[in-house]
């Protein structure tokens, strides 16, 4: 997958680079060149917020559905900066192709909103990350999941397999936060799950029924 990503972002740079020297003037200069740096720099921050999506979802087990989760506010930023990217173009394109801003005034509000979004990014990753406090719990998705996973990988029962994907299903886009659930409970259910053998049809259908109700 990271291959993939990245022979994306090599074809882009090297697309906006070639475009970039068919179209240059013949007295092509440092401002020139610097705006398709900058234009190449504004298509990079875009794949690295997309890239970061798809590898995060590649990479993570339940880490997204837990409060506090970066992934979760990468979506958001990801908007947040393809639309800066747009307006930072249009500013561009105002000053070098229609005159209407002279440099300096380009480059102060490119600064402004660069600048911003950085704060605004940077408030929601704050955000985020505050959201965790409070929501302390002893087990984690990400840790059913886990145990969830191996049963579903070792069982040799399709019945199992199964019942094993519907509790997946639960546990990542129904199940509460774990940190609003009994912590007895869901401690007991989760030993029991951990310690649960996936060739024992009727103890695993019994604990797959108890993840599926908590």
């Amino acid at each position: 997958m990271k291959i993939v990503l990245f022979g994306i972002l090599v074809i882009i740079e090297i697309a906006i680079l070639a475009i970039g020297i068919l179209i240059a003037p013949k007295d092509s200069g440092l401002i020139y060149w610097g705006t398709v740096t900058w234009i190449g720099f504004l298509a990079g921050l875009n794949w690295l917020a997309s890239a970061s999506i798809f590898s995060k979802s590649a990479t993570t087990s339940g880490e997204a559905e837990e409060t506090g989760s970066v992934m979760g506010i990468l979506p958001g930023l990801n908007v947040l900066i393809f639309g800066y990217s747009i307006c930072s173009v249009a500013i561009l394109l105002a000053t070098s192709v229609f005159g209407f801003l002279s440099w300096t005034w380009q480059l102060v509000i490119q600064i402004v909103a660069f600048a911003s979004v950085a704060v605004f990014g940077l408030v929601m990753l704050i955000a985020s990350k505050g959201a965790a406090f409070g929501t302390n719990s002893k087990i984690t998705k990400s840790q059913i999941l886990d145990q969830l996973r191996r049963i579903k990988r070792k069982t040799k029962s399709n019945e199992i397999s199964a019942l094993a994907e519907e509790a997946l299903t639960y546990v990542a886009s129904h199940m509460p936060h774990p940190s609003r659930l009994n912590q007895e409970s869901l401690d007991s259910a989760y030993q029991e799950l951990v310690g649960c053998d996936p060739d024992d049809t009727t103890a695993t259908k019994r604990v797959l029924a108890l993840i599926t109700k908590i």
